[in-house]
Formats: structure tokens, C-alpha cells, sequence
């Protein structure tokens, strides 16, 4: 426990002067005064007592033994009777060893015969987690401190001082988040995979897919840009607007690919269907994209009541359908003439291969 209560105290000392930690404390305080009796094995199998004689004894006469129930009719209550020592005999802790117990010989010897009293200090309470002992760290933030921020140097602090045969984890609201986050994080695999085979079906290839969702990363460009230009932190409310991110920005993708796919079925040579394709698809996209940024914008902005709390996913929101919009008007071609050329050049090796 000392040892446990040491690696608290330095990590708290540190982690109060980060920027923006409040409020910080323990569970374990070993200031709580404590009574410690050491039995001596060998002196107590000289006389013949038995160690659970001895511990049944001290706990019987100083901490008392229920050995009843008073019922008072009249209030119609119960009261434990407990028996123990009368108070003058159990104040101090050598009133411990003034205790006689009897000796199987039929004797009676002073408990001061086989045990050692002391005095010291111990924890208020003993708490434990998964069946360990344990000590939990509470802090709080402000000043602008996120909570993703103080996670992670709270991890650097317990990497540093939590020793071999220690460990650590969360609790409360940085457990939460940490869930969350990750929980976020494989919404954002799984929406990306199902995009990608739905494309993939709609397409009949296993390129084309990859054009349409170029549009991703580009739209990560002005997520990020507009959050960092107005302040705001990764969240969990902002990672809710990079996953709807996934399904508005391909849409734009999706016109010029499939439009650019219709001109050469009907015979148009690739690079002409492209040149063609962009600006035909240029008046759809601009429609639906500036809807979809003008409909954001009250959340990106912010206020209505708790409308804050929304931005951050507005603004994701906002800055991803900007950034796309205009990047995926020149990337997106260029990336399918390429992608084109790579799959051509991928038949031309099977085919010469089948022929050798």
C-alpha cells in the first residue's frame, strides 16, 4: 500500500502542473491511525495456543461478537447486541496485550506472552479493481483543456513512474471517451469497406471505386482545416461528421465516374469523355454541394441553445464538402485516366501471359 500510495503521489505531482488540470486527488490516503498485532508462531506453539485462539480473542473482547437481537416493541425497531470489553479496558493499545486466554493444560497466559502490538498508519480504505488493490486518480479540466489531451499525458506520466508488476487504465469519463473513439473509429473501417463494395457492384470494377473515393482523403483536407482554423478539437462529435463525410463527398465522384463511363460506352475515346464529362457534371455538383454546405452552416456556426456542442460536426461537415467539391472537379479525372492506364496495362500482362 505505501508503495502504491508513492507511484500516486508522483504521478499527481506531475500531472498538477500540466496547463489546465484542476481538482486533482486520491482515494488512498494512508492517514486513518491503525492497531497492528504480531503474533509470534513459534512462542505461541511453545504454549500450546492456537493462532485462530488468539485472533478470535481480540476480535471478540475489543471489536465486540453479535451474539443477539433487541427488538424495542414500542418503536418498533431492532438493535444488534454485541459483547466486548468495557470501555476502560480496550482504549489503549496495551489493553491488547493485558488480554488472557487459556492454555490447553488449563492455564491462563497474558497475550503479551505471544504476540507484538503496534502502532502505525493505514489507508482510510481499501479499494480494489479486477481483484487487485487499487488507487484511482481524479482531475478535472478547464481553461480550454480537452480531455483527449489530458488522456494522453496522463498515459506518459503512468509509462513513467508505474513499475513492472503495476498497471493502469481509466474510468469514468476518459474510459467513455476512449470507447467511444475507438468504437468511432471502426464505423468510420466498416462505412469506407461498404462504400467500397457498393462502388465496386455499381461499377463492375475494382479500380473505378478507388476513383470515386480519392474524394476521402480530400475531404479530410478541409475537415481538418476548418477545425484547426476555428479552434476546435478531434471529438467524438466531430468524428460523427468526418463518418457522414463518407457518404456526401463520393456523390460527387460518383456523377463524373459514371457520366465519364456512359460517353465511352457509347464509343467516345477516354480522354474526350473525360474533357467532356467534367464540364457537363459541373452544374449537378455545384447544386448538391453548395445545398449540402448551405444546410450545415447553422450547426457549423453554432448558435442556437447548445448549439457548440453540435459545431464541431458542422463544421467537419462544412469544410469536408468544401474542400472536396473543388479538389475532386481536378483530381478526381486525372485519377481515373490514370487508374485507366493501370488496367490496361494489368490485361495486357494476363493476357501475355496466358499466351506464353
Amino acid at each position: 500500500m505505501k508503495r502504491l500510495e508513492k507511484i500516486s503521489n508522483q504521478i499527481m505531482e506531475e500531472f498538477v502542473k500540466s496547463p489546465g488540470i484542476v481538482d486533482i486527488s486520491t482515494d488512498l490516503e494512508l492517514t486513518k491511525p491503525e492497531v497492528r498485532v504480531f503474533i509470534d508462531r513459534n512462542k505461541a506453539s511453545d504454549v500450546g495456543v492456537d493462532i485462530r485462539e488468539i485472533s478470535s480473542a481480540v476480535q471478540q473482547l475489543i471489536g465486540g461478537q453479535e451474539v443477539s437481537k433487541f427488538k424495542d416493541v414500542e418503536r418498533a425497531k431492532r438493535y444488534d447486541v454485541r459483547i466486548r470489553l468495557i470501555k476502560d479496558q480496550r482504549m489503549t493499545p496495551e489493553d491488547i496485550s493485558e488480554i488472557s486466554i487459556r492454555t490447553p493444560k488449563g492455564g491462563l497466559i497474558k497475550l503479551a506472552q505471544v504476540v507484538k502490538v503496534e502502532e502505525g498508519i493505514g489507508p482510510n480504505l481499501i479499494n480494489r479493481k479486477d481483484r487487485q488493490r487499487s488507487s484511482t486518480i481524479y482531475a478535472d479540466t478547464a481553461g480550454g483543456k480537452v480531455l483527449g489531451e489530458a488522456i494522453v499525458e496522463m498515459e506518459a506520466l503512468a509509462k513513467k513512474y508505474v513499475p513492472s508488476g503495476y498497471s493502469y487504465g481509466f474510468t469514468g469519463q476518459a474510459e467513455a471517451f476512449k470507447e467511444s473513439f475507438q468504437y468511432l473509429i471502426m464505423a468510420l473501417i466498416q462505412a469506407i469497406i461498404i462504400i467500397y463494395m457498393v462502388l465496386a457492384m455499381q461499377f463492375n470494377s475494382f479500380l473505378h471505386p478507388l476513383t470515386v473515393m480519392l474524394a476521402l482523403p480530400l475531404s479530410t483536407v478541409g475537415a481538418f482545416g476548418v477545425l484547426y482554423l476555428t479552434g476546435d478539437t478531434i471529438s467524438i462529435i466531430s468524428m460523427i461528421g468526418m463518418i457522414t463525410l463518407t457518404a456526401l463527398v463520393v456523390k460527387n465522384s460518383i456523377l463524373l465516374v459514371d457520366y465519364t463511363n456512359t460517353l465511352r460506352e457509347r464509343g467516345m475515346e477516354r480522354n474526350q469523355a473525360v474533357l467532356q464529362a467534367s464540364p457537363v457534371r459541373l452544374r449537378p455538383i455545384l447544386m448538391t454541394a453548395v445545398t449540402t454546405i448551405l444546410g450545415v452552416l447553422p450547426v457549423a456556426l453554432g448558435y442556437s441553445s447548445g448549439g457548440e456542442a453540435r459545431a464541431g460536426m458542422g463544421r467537419a461537415t462544412f469544410g469536408g464538402m468544401f474542400a472536396s467539391t473543388f479538389l475532386t472537379l481536378f483530381v478526381v479525372p486525372v485519377a481515373y485516366t490514370l487508374l485507366d492506364d493501370l488496367q490496361i496495362k494489368l490485361r495486357n500482362l494476363s493476357r501475355r501471359k496466358k499466351e506464353q
